[in-house]
């Protein structure tokens, strides 16, 4: 398996992530305003049977979809985070790695011998 790679493009992670973090803040504020705007209406669908009957098929889906939206708007501004730290850390431990890597042509480090 010695020729199988791990080839991370940290700086393309870099660049993209910001991209995630305006999508969260431009969806999350596309949620406040429609959260707000069926809030504001009230109940307008009255008191009577019908209006209770519609209310009965509307409140659930209304409240499952706005709780789904602030998730996702809270996933989008996590998976941002996770995708920074990790593009840090694939740097951190290459530099890391290159640095305990002898380059200047010496024995090549314990357990290896020069040619």
């Amino acid at each position: 398996m010695a020729d199988e790679t791990l080839d991370i493009d940290t700086d393309k992670m870099m660049n993209a992530a910001p991209g995630l973090s305006a999508l969260g803040d431009q969806a999350g504020k596309i949620f406040s305003t429609l959260g707000n705007r069926l809030f504001a209406a009230g109940p307008a669908w009255g008191g009577d049977a019908t209006g209770q009957a519609f209310l009965s098929t509307y409140q659930t889906p209304r409240d499952t979809f706005m709780e789904t939206a602030t998730g996702m708007t809270s996933s989008l501004g996590d998976t941002y985070e996770r995708m920074i730290t990790t593009a840090v850390g694939f740097n951190t431990t290459e530099k890391e790695n290159a640095a305990s890597i002898n380059l200047g042509g010496g024995d090549g480090g314990p357990g290896l011998e020069d040619d």
